[in-house]
């Protein structure tokens, strides 16, 4: 038996991170989310501890476990006890928050689970963000993030970092111009700027920012550049992401080669836009509306990871980025285009 486990072992791959959805609720309306958008659609689901504690064998060789996917992961009622489960399995621990249930036990838990990442959720500043992420409050995510710096000050420990995940509209190119004012000095640790990269429908998708020339790229560029050195030089870290209209990348920003995504309903996919809690919706790429489907490769609580991965269905999907032959989905997906500074 020992040398059985050992050997199916053998056959997990390591990965540099498994994206966990542990919640499809969510207890905010962002008007460009599929979860407003798809909302009669929707499939409301917790993960269950089953399902989850199957995930952990594979977390063993995973670099980073992120409890995030299309809900609001502090829903999740176990939501402390999976942080403690992955951290036991030996990875990195992150997530990302709209902020809402951030009371101070909540907090104060926070510091005390050891959970590495704490990234919050913007879109624009102060009502102009939550007049878009409705139910959210920009002042509510300042006040969270005060109160954490003082309390892991207290513990005298450095986690969890504290990130910020500003998604850049089209409508409001120049509100990234400000964010830095209203952030800098409040004791976070990364601003990572990120697009739009699935358009539920056709009002959305004109918020998207694909650049359709290399002018409007190198103008996009010169402008997030300038947030970036602003930035630098008030010790604040800033990435963006950008997708380039004619320069398709070798591997998407999905990592879909050494990553992956597990549903709240425990399906294994590719990546996190792959696997959405809905049927017969619709979204939009490259100005054409289109039918959703999911790509699942199998589901962890009917057989183990290392199957699933090993399927060759799946490795057939992960070598396609390297022979061209891309699945219809990835081909026009802006994270195929899109480029990390």
């Amino acid at each position: 038996m020992i040398m059985l486990n050992w050997l199916h072992s053998l056959r997990i791959p390591k990965t540099d991170w498994t994206q966990i959805e542990i919640s499809s609720h969510c207890n905010a309306n962002c008007e460009y989310c599929p979860h407003t958008v798809y909302r009669e659609a929707w499939k409301q689901r917790f993960m269950t501890m089953d399902i989850y504690r199957r995930l952990l064998p594979a977390l063993k060789k995973s670099q980073l476990a992120y409890l995030q996917g299309w809900g609001e992961p502090f829903l999740h009622p176990d939501f402390f006890t999976l942080v403690s489960l992955a951290k036991q399995a030996g990875c990195l621990v992150g997530t990302t928050s709209n902020g809402k249930q951030m009371k101070e036990d909540t907090l104060a838990r926070i510091v005390d689970s050891g959970i590495d990442i704490l990234a919050f959720s913007l879109a624009c500043a102060n009502e102009t963000n939550d007049s878009i992420r409705r139910g959210t409050s920009f002042e509510q995510i300042l006040a969270a993030i005060r109160t954490l710096n003082q309390m892991k000050k207290e513990k005298n420990t450095g986690n969890p970092a504290i990130h910020i995940a500003y998604l850049l509209l089209r409508s409001q190119l120049d509100e990234v111009k400000k964010i830095l004012s209203l952030l800098k000095g409040k004791g976070i640790h990364q601003l990572v700027i990120t697009t739009l990269d699935f358009a539920p429908s056709r009002e959305v998708a004109v918020e998207m920012v694909f650049p359709e020339t290399d002018e409007e790229w190198n103008a996009l560029n010169s402008l997030l550049d300038s947030v970036v050195e602003e930035g630098r030089k008030n010790d604040l870290p800033i990435h963006y992401y950008l997708a380039h209209p004619n320069r398709p990348q070798t591997v998407c920003t999905e990592n879909v080669r050494r990553a992956l995504f597990v549903s709240a309903d425990g399906a294994v996919s590719p990546c996190v836009f792959m696997n959405l809690p809905v049927a017969d919706v619709t979204y939009f790429a490259k100005g054409e509306e289109r039918e959703y489907q999911r790509l699942v490769f199998g589901r962890i609580q009917d057989e183990s990871f290392a199957n699933i991965w090993n399927r060759k269905s799946y490795v057939d999907f992960r070598r396609s980025f390297e022979t061209g032959c891309l699945h219809d989905f990835c081909k026009d997906c802006c994270k195929r285009f899109t480029i990390l500074t």
